[in-house]
C-alpha cells in the first residue's frame, strides 16, 4: 500500500504480479551489489554457483548457534527470520519474495517479548523489501533482466540491505546476551507510564520562554545569504523593455502598408490584454500591389503579453489588414522576409513603432509564461482601470504585482520584480522564525540555507503568480504567533503580548486577501492560540488548588486575579484583530477590482460565490496535475516553461523541491510529530500544527491540484529539518560540520538543477543523465 499510494491504486497489484512472472531472479542484495562494482556477470554466476551452497550451510550453522544460546522466548521466531533473511541476502539468484517471511517472523518475535532490537530488525528488513518491490514495480525492464539495474540503484539498495544485516546481527546479540523480558517488568513499565501520563496533567505555572535576539553573527550570516540569493534571483529575471504602444480593434479592420515584394516567411505578434478566444478573433490578410489576396491567417493562440511567432508563406505583400470580431489589442507586429530579416518598409503606425524590441524568438525573458497570462494581465488591468479578466482569487496579490508594473512598465521585469523581492524578503522572515524558536545561530542558519536554496522557493517567486505573497504572509503570521506562544501574560504585561498577536492577525488578513489558502493558515493559528489559552487556564486551575504557594515567578494569587480579565481581554482583542481587521483588509483589497469593474459591495459579494463555484468545478484533466499525497515525494513537478535553442540545447522552468529538503523532510515530519504528541515538545507541536494546517485541507478537495499548492508547507519543512537536526545533533562538537556539509550539499543540488529552475539554456543530455531522477519528471522538451 505504501508503494502504491503515490502512484494510484488502480491495477497496481495486478501489475506487480505480472512483473514477478517476467523475471526469475531479481532483487537488490549483496549479489547485485558485487555486480554493481564491476564484477562480470558470467564470472559472478560461476563464483555464485560455488559459493551459494557453502553460504547456506554457514547460515544454518550460525542459526543453530543463535538458537542454542538465545535466552529469550522469541528465539523460535527470530531464528526463523534470521535464516530467511540471510539466505535471501547472501545466496544467489534470489527472488525478493523469499525475504518476506523474515518480516513476519521478526514482527512475531517482537510481539512475544517486546524487545526493541527485534522491532528495529523488522523495520530494517521491511525497508529493504520496500526498496526491492518499488524498484521492481516501477523501473525493472523485463526484457533486459540483470542489465536493466543501474549501478547507483544497486549500490544504494545493496548498502541498505547490508545495514539491515547489521541490525539483524545486533538483534541476535541482544537476544543472546540479554535477559528475557518478563511480564512483571512489562507491568512495571506500564505502571510507570501511567504515572508519567498522570503527571502531565499537573499544570505548574510556567514563565515566558526566553526571547532570543539576533546577534552580530546572525546579522552577518543573514546579510551574506540575502546578498548571494538576490544576485541569483534577479539575474535574467526578465527584459526591462517591451512594446508599450499599440491599437485596440473592436469588430473592425485596419489596413496598413507592408512592402514585402520578396515575400514573408514569419509574422511576429505581441497581443495585449484582450486575448484571442471564442469571443475575440483576429484574421490577418495580405494583398499584393493589385489588391489581390495572397495569404490569410487566423490567429488562434490564447496568449497575452507574449510574442507569438507564426510561420507563414506569403509570396508577395504590399499591404496587410487586421480584422477582428470582438475586441483585440495589437501592441506590436513584425514581419520576417524569406532571408530571415525583419521587413522595414512598414506604415507609420503604433503597431510598427517599436521594431527594435522585436525578438528573434519568444522566451520567458520577453513575455509571459504559465499563469502570468492571468495574474500579470490582471495587474495591468488594475493599473489601467480595465475590466479584469481573472477573478478566481482575491485581488491583493495582483495589486502587489501592479506596483512593479507602475514603476517599471508592463515588462517581464516589471510584472515579476515584486514577487521576486518578496521571495528575497522570505529569507530574513524564515531566519527570524528559526532564531525565535531555536535560539542557536548554527541551527538557524542551517534552516535559512535549506529554505533559501529550495527549488520551489526560487522558481515560484520568479514567476508572476500570487503563491509567493500568501506564503510570505503565512511565514510572518506564524512567526508572530510563535512570539506570542512563548509568552505568558502572567509574567509579561498584557499589552506587550498584544503586539505579536495583533501583527499576526494583520498578516492573516493580508494572506487571506492574497489567496484563500491563507485561511488554512488561520485554522492552524486558531488551534495554537487556543492551546496557549488553555495552558493559561490550566495554570489558573492549578493556582486555585495551590493558592498558598507560589511558582515560576508568578504568585498564585496574582494568577487567580489576572486570568479572568486577561483571558476576556485577549479573546476580545482576537475578535478585533483576527476577524474585523482581516475582513477590512480583505474588503479594501477589492478597491482596484471595484474601480476596474465598475461595481460595488454587491459585486464583491458575488465574486466570493463565483470563486467558490469556480474552484469547486475545476475538474478538467491536466498533464502536470498531482494529488496532495504526491507532493512531498515530488512525483510530478509542474512544468512552467519550455524553449528551444537547438536540437540539443533546450530551456525549461519547473517548480518542485530540493530533494534534501523535501524527501528528508518526510521523516523529519514524523519525528517532529512524534516529539509533539509523545514527548509533549512545544516547538514540535507548533511546527506540526503549522504544517498540517497547510496540507490537510487539500485532502477533501476534489478540483485538480498542482505541486505548487505545497509551497506554503515548505517553510515548515525547513523548520522541521532544523528542529530534527537540533535534537539529534545536540551540542556535539562535530555537529556543526554535519550541518555545514548537509547545507552545502543542498546548495550543490541547487546549482546542478539551476538551469531547469531558471530557464537557462542547457544540454538535453545533461538533463537526461543527471537531473531526470524520475520518469515522471519533465524538465525540458526531449528529456
Amino acid at each position: 500500500l505504501m508503494i502504491a499510494l503515490p502512484f494510484g491504486l488502480d491495477n497496481v497489484f495486478e501489475q506487480y504480479v505480472k512483473t514477478l512472472s517476467s523475471y526469475p531472479y531479481f532483487t537488490v542484495n549483496a549479489y547485485n551489489l558485487w555486480a554493481a562494482f564491476g564484477l562480470n556477470w558470467a564470472k559472478l554466476n560461476t563464483a555464485a554457483s560455488l559459493m551459494g551452497p557453502l553460504l547456506i550451510v554457514i547460515i544454518v550453522i550460525v542459526s543453530a548457534m543463535i538458537y542454542y544460546k538465545c535466552k529469550g522466548r522469541e528465539k523460535y521466531f527470530f531464528v526463523s527470520a534470521f535464516i530467511c533473511f540471510m539466505v535471501f541476502m547472501l545466496s544467489t539468484k534470489m527472488h525478493d519474495r523469499y525475504g518476506y517471511p523474515a518480516m513476519i517472523f521478526l514482527l512475531a518475535a517482537y510481539a512475544v517479548c517486546g524487545r526493541t532490537s527485534s522491532f528495529a530488525a523488522y523495520t530494517a528488513v521491511s525497508a529493504t523489501q520496500f526498496f526491492n518491490a518499488a524498484y521492481i514495480l516501477f523501473y525493472y525492464n523485463s526484457k533486459t533482466y540483470y542489465s536493466s539495474i543501474q549501478p547507483q540503484v544497486a549500490i544504494a539498495g545493496g548498502f541498505a540491505a547490508i545495514i539491515a544485516c547489521a541490525v539483524v546481527l545486533y538483534a541476535a546479540k541482544e537476544i543472546i546476551d540479554g535477559k528475557e523480558v518478563m511480564a512483571q517488568e512489562a507491568s512495571s513499565s506500564l505502571k510507570k507510564s501511567e504515572q508519567t501520563r498522570k503527571s502531565r496533567f499537573e499544570w505548574t505555572p510556567a514563565s515566558s520562554l526566553e526571547d532570543y535576539k539576533m546577534t552580530k553573527k546572525d546579522a552577518i550570516i543573514l546579510c551574506a545569504l540575502i546578498a548571494v540569493y538576490s544576485v541569483i534571483a534577479l539575474w535574467n529575471l526578465g527584459d526591462t523593455k517591451a512594446p508599450q504602444s499599440g491599437i485596440t480593434l473592436e469588430n473592425e479592420s485596419i489596413e496598413l502598408k507592408v512592402g514585402a515584394k520578396d515575400g514573408i516567411s514569419q509574422m511576429r505578434l505581441y497581443i495585449g490584454p484582450y486575448h484571442i478566444n471564442e469571443n475575440n478573433t483576429m484574421t490577418v490578410t495580405f494583398f499584393d500591389e493589385n489588391n489581390t489576396e495572397t495569404a490569410r491567417h487566423t490567429i488562434e493562440k490564447e496568449s497575452v503579453f507574449e510574442w507569438e511567432m507564426i510561420d507563414i508563406d506569403v509570396p508577395n505583400a504590399e499591404k496587410v489588414t487586421f480584422s477582428t470580431e470582438g475586441k483585440v489589442q495589437i501592441i506590436e507586429a513584425a514581419f520576417v522576409d524569406k532571408n530571415g530579416q525583419l521587413i522595414t518598409d512598414l506604415d507609420n503606425s503604433p503597431i510598427f513603432d517599436e521594431q527594435e524590441l522585436v525578438p528573434d524568438r519568444s522566451t520567458y525573458l520577453n513575455g509571459t509564461y504559465f499563469d502570468e497570462i492571468y495574474h500579470a494581465r490582471t495587474a495591468y488591468e488594475f493599473v489601467h482601470g480595465i475590466e479584469v479578466y481573472e477573478w478566481t482569487h482575491p485581488p491583493l496579490g495582483k495589486v502587489l504585482i501592479s506596483i512593479g508594473i507602475e514603476i517599471f512598465g508592463m515588462t517581464p521585469f516589471g510584472w515579476r520584480i515584486i514577487g521576486t523581492l518578496f521571495g528575497i524578503f522570505m529569507i530574513p522572515a524564515i531566519y527570524l522564525f528559526a532564531k525565535k524558536m531555536f535560539g542557536r545561530t548554527d541551527i538557524t542558519a542551517f534552516c535559512a540555507v535549506l529554505f533559501t536554496f529550495d527549488f520551489m522557493h526560487f522558481a515560484q517567486t520568479r514567476i508572476s503568480t500570487i503563491d509567493v505573497y500568501v506564503t510570505f504572509f503565512i511565514i510572518l503570521m506564524y512567526l508572530f504567533m510563535l512570539m506570542y506562544y512563548r509568552m505568558s501574560f502572567y509574567d509579561t504585561p498584557l499589552r506587550k503580548t498584544f503586539v505579536p498577536l495583533g501583527l499576526c492577525g494583520i498578516c492573516f488578513g493580508l494572506g487571506a486577501a492574497s489567496k484563500w489558502t491563507g485561511l488554512y493558515a488561520g485554522a492552524g493559528l486558531a488551534v495554537i492560540f487556543f492551546i496557549t489559552l488553555y495552558r493559561r487556564y490550566k495554570e489558573y486551575e492549578y493556582a486555585l488548588a495551590q493558592s498558598h504557594q507560589s511558582s515560576s515567578k508568578a504568585e498564585n494569587k496574582h494568577i487567580i486575579e489576572c486570568f479572568p480579565k486577561y483571558a476576556k481581554s485577549t479573546v476580545l482583542f482576537c475578535v478585533i484583530f483576527f476577524v474585523l481587521i482581516p475582513a477590512a483588509i480583505y474588503l479594501l483589497s477589492y478597491i482596484p477590482f471595484m474601480n476596474s469593474n465598475g461595481t460595488g459591495i454587491a459585486g464583491v459579494i458575488k465574486n466570493q460565490t463565483d470563486m467558490f463555484r469556480y474552484h469547486s468545478n475545476v475538474t478538467q484533466e491536466h498533464s502536470f496535475s498531482s494529488s496532495w499525497y504526491q507532493w512531498p515525494i515530488m512525483y510530478r513537478p509542474i512544468w512552467f516553461y519550455s524553449g528551444t535553442v537547438s536540437d540539443t540545447v533546450k530551456e525549461g522552468i519547473s517548480s518542485f523541491g530540493n530533494p534534501l529538503v523535501w524527501w528528508v523532510g518526510i521523516p523529519a515530519f514524523f519525528y517532529t510529530a512524534y516529539m509533539a504528541f509523545a514527548k509533549k515538545d512545544k516547538n514540535a507541536l507548533f511546527l506540526t500544527i503549522g504544517y498540517l494546517a497547510q496540507l490537510l485541507p487539500w485532502i477533501p478537495v476534489t478540483r485538480i491540484t498542482f505541486i505548487y499548492h505545497y509551497f506554503p508547507c515548505v517553510p515548515f519543512v525547513a523548520m522541521m529539518l532544523a528542529y530534527s537536526a537540533k535534537n539529534i545533533i545536540g551540542e556535539k562538537k562535530w555537529g556543526i560540520w554535519v550541518l555545514v556539509g548537509y547545507a552545502l550539499l543542498a546548495v550543490i543540488l541547487f546549482a546542478m538543477f539551476y538551469p531547469v529552475l531558471s530557464g537557462h539554456p542547457v544540454e538535453v543530455e545533461y538533463v537526461k543523465n543527471f537531473l531526470k531522477w524520475s520518469s515522471k519528471w519533465v524538465l525540458v522538451s526531449g528529456s
